[in-house]
């Protein structure tokens, strides 16, 4: 394995509306490890349509058995433009033996110039991005969710051994389901993220993962979500009475998830799934 893994990066680089209709948009999207690939307005026409058919005809979940029995389940999601086959590679090498990995798929939205797979719009054009204008497709996202889960519980698999992690606006919706879950769940993640919809806390608040743990892992150099952004978030929802946050800083990082963080997810996970405590100590040095 390559030191860095990309999960994803997805980066929208315009200021205004003007200068997107004039120079036109660029992605840069940097796909795990294998690829790298440029989408810039004058790609061929042909190209343009393979990438919306393929993107259109693209499954609504992934998911990827367990190497053993099954006992427990890890509820991965992907970011804004991004999709669930781009995290394959994070799955396979962060969960527990006996964890499924479920890998959902956003729908298509127009948030761009051509449509993105997204958990709920946002608003490019602002500088308050990153504020949930879209109260409606967040609230789909999360009932999606939840029944994902309700689904593992109803097959036998007990609600302390789930997990829910994303990134980037995957990581917005984790946050939101641990604020909001009726079920006791294992252990929340969420990289390179930030809370959203903060203005329905603590209104909306549920108590139940008071004590569960969530780790927090951000870049320093985050040029897409700031680092002060998802700090920010931290001490937010620990003010809410979370007590069992593990904020964690990459210096130099950018809005990818490196090989440190990695392996601090794969040990935090390993460490919610056998209920031991998780501590700095738990993750990689």
């Amino acid at each position: 394995m390559r030191n860095t893994i990309i999960v994803s990066h997805f980066r929208l680089a315009f200021t205004n509306i003007s200068a997107v209709a004039s120079s036109g948009l660029i992605y840069y999207y940097h796909r795990c490890c294998h690829r790298n690939w440029v989408v810039r307005k004058k790609l061929r026409l042909s190209s343009v349509r393979s990438w919306m058919s393929a993107a259109e005809s693209s499954a609504s979940v992934r998911v990827l058995p367990s190497k053993k029995e099954q006992d427990s389940t890890l509820i991965l999601l992907h970011g804004f433009g991004s999709s669930a086959s781009d995290l394959i590679p994070l799955a396979e090498s962060v969960a527990p033996p006996s964890t499924k990995c479920i890998l959902p798929e956003a729908p298509l939205r127009h948030d761009a110039p051509f449509p993105v797979r997204a958990w709920f719009s946002l608003d490019l054009t602002s500088h308050l991005w990153y504020r949930c204008s879209d109260k409606e497709g967040l609230e789909s996202t999360l009932n999606r969710i939840f029944k994902l889960v309700a689904d593992e519980i109803e097959k036998g698999i007990s609600s302390n051994k789930i997990f829910i992690g994303g990134f980037s606006q995957g990581g917005a919706v984790t946050l939101n389901c641990m604020l909001r879950s009726p079920h006791q769940l294992g252990g929340f993640v969420a990289a390179s993220s930030w809370l959203v919809g903060e203005e329905e806390y603590p209104a909306k608040l549920l108590s139940t993962h008071l004590e569960t743990p969530l780790f927090m892992g951000h870049g320093e150099n985050d040029s897409v979500v700031p680092f002060a952004l998802g700090k920010h978030s931290a001490e937010i929802i620990r003010s809410f009475g979370f007590k069992n946050i593990m904020f964690r800083s990459y210096p130099k990082m950018d809005h990818f998830i490196n090989e440190q963080e990695r392996r601090d997810i794969e040990n935090f996970l390993n460490s919610c799934y056998f209920d031991r405590m998780v501590s700095k100590s738990t993750l990689s040095h």
